[in-house]
């Protein structure tokens, strides 16, 4: 329920990129949530992935529900992940040449991590 900003206050509001957790954490939460929209066994396969939240949704009592893009499912909030974005313009040794393919997809991999 709204850990980041209180209840009916989306943590992740449409348009932000997040990172679905591990793999062992969305199994211990697979077995252990007992209420609403418990994860389904597909989702499991999404651990780690990166998407943008599409929709949000309340559970009455305020728990945030997501839903994100090319991932299927319904996404507890304490199941995602803030994507940190790293700035690299000011990191000469991650710099390419903007003409090159492969630094275009380096740079696109190394701007995007999941903050632990």
């Amino acid at each position: 329920m709204g850990t980041r900003n209180g209840p009916y206050k989306a943590d992740f509001p449409i348009g932000t990129n997040v990172c679905v957790r591990g793999r062992d954490f969305l199994e211990d939460f697979r077995h252990s949530w007992k209420f609403h929209n418990p994860l389904e066994e597909r989702q499991l396969d999404y651990a780690g992935r990166s998407a943008s939240v599409t929709r949000v949704g309340y559970y009455h009592g305020g728990d945030e529900l997501y839903t994100l893009e090319g991932i299927p499912g319904i996404w507890h909030e304490c199941c995602l992940e803030p994507i940190r974005e790293l700035k690299l313009r000011h990191c000469p040794a991650l710099r390419f040449k903007k003409s090159s393919r492969t630094a275009d997809i380096l740079n696109r991999f190394t701007r995007t991590i999941c903050s632990g």
